[in-house]
């Protein structure tokens, strides 16, 4: 059972409903630890108090504030549960929106969170999803998390494919970034499409291209490619042996058409194999970090370093490719 990050409740007009949110995504990076280079023994950051010139331990330490140079106020945990701020322990829905006023680019998401009612607040819970459903609203609401107070989207979220039979939507959580925050598109240099004279033939052509890569979006079809590259790379240290060479870059700078031409061919040939594959119940894989899925789910081409073959490596001896 995943461990909720907050509990609190769904507040839109009087109705309040008692929820906790969980974490809806998980890192998959690979993380290294800093090595000193002579030894390959892992280094320590300590803190360090220049006015005692001491160590200090994670257990003297609180927050402060600089509110003039060199004067600090210290706000703690128990300050930041006692801010006079409804949403510090509420998800305070402040509209309904359309979903068709929120086209993609619209929202930019920080965090996804889960929603999961207490006991007390099943009724209320489903009542609020059979009305945003019927109704098909995104709701815009405000929520504290994290000692920030966050703008956010609470939307529905289908039980996605291969979950268990009889799986309920619940509510999706994203938190986003404040309008002030957000860079103007202006300061960059998007050209127009008066600016820059498209051939008939070269718009065909890309039509084409993109014609031949339509497909229904399946998220577990694709793929972590730089994980699995840096995994082989990490396998191939532990194990002594030369990695595979990267492959060459495809993408070539040159003539427009001739590169498009190429590109519809190409697709062609794989969605022709594709389609073969299909037939087949066969798994076809495909550049560009995608595995097309063809009657079963796409495996790690990868593995993680194995703790046997680490282990029987001495902790002190340098692996070279």
């Amino acid at each position: 059972m995943p461990r909720s990050i907050w509990r609190g409740v769904v507040s839109f007009g009087l109705v309040a409903i008692p929820i906790r949110l969980y974490l809806a995504t998980e890192s998959k990076s690979i993380s290294f630890n800093m090595l000193h280079a002579e030894c390959l023994n892992r280094v320590n950051q300590r803190l360090w108090c220049p006015l005692h010139e001491r160590e200090v331990q994670r257990s003297e330490i609180v927050k402060g504030f600089e509110w003039s140079k060199g004067e600090y106020v210290v706000v703690g945990d128990e300050d930041l549960e006692k801010l006079p701020l409804a949403t510090v322990h509420s998800v305070e829905i402040l509209d309904f929106v359309e979903r068709r006023q929120l086209p993609p680019g619209t929202l930019f998401v920080k965090q996804a969170y889960y929603l999961e009612p207490e006991e007390t607040g099943r009724k209320p819970f489903v009542l609020l999803r059979r009305a945003m459903r019927e109704t098909d609203t995104v709701a815009i609401a405000k929520v504290a998390v994290r000692d920030k107070e966050h703008l956010a989207a609470l939307t529905l979220k289908e039980a996605a494919d291969g979950a268990a039979a009889g799986t309920p939507e619940t509510f999706i959580l994203n938190t986003l970034y404040w309008p002030d925050e957000i860079r103007a598109v202006e300061e960059l240099k998007i050209p127009v499409d008066d600016e820059v004279k498209i051939e008939e033939r070269e718009l065909k052509m890309a039509i084409a291209l993109v014609e031949n890569l339509v497909a229904d979006y399946r998220p577990e079809a694709y793929r972590d490619g730089y994980r699995e590259a840096l995994l082989e790379v990490i396998n191939a240290k532990i194990e002594g042996r030369e990695a595979a060479a990267a492959p060459a870059p495809t993408a070539k700078l040159g003539d427009l058409l001739e590169a498009l031409k190429a590109s519809v061919e190409a697709t062609k040939k794989r969605r022709e194999e594709l389609l073969a594959g299909t037939k087949e119940g066969k798994l076809v894989a495909v550049e560009g970090g995608r595995a097309e899925a063809v009657g079963s789910t796409p495996q790690e081409k990868v593995s993680e370093p194995v703790g046997a073959a680490k282990e029987s490596v001495p902790a002190r001896r340098r692996k070279t490719a």
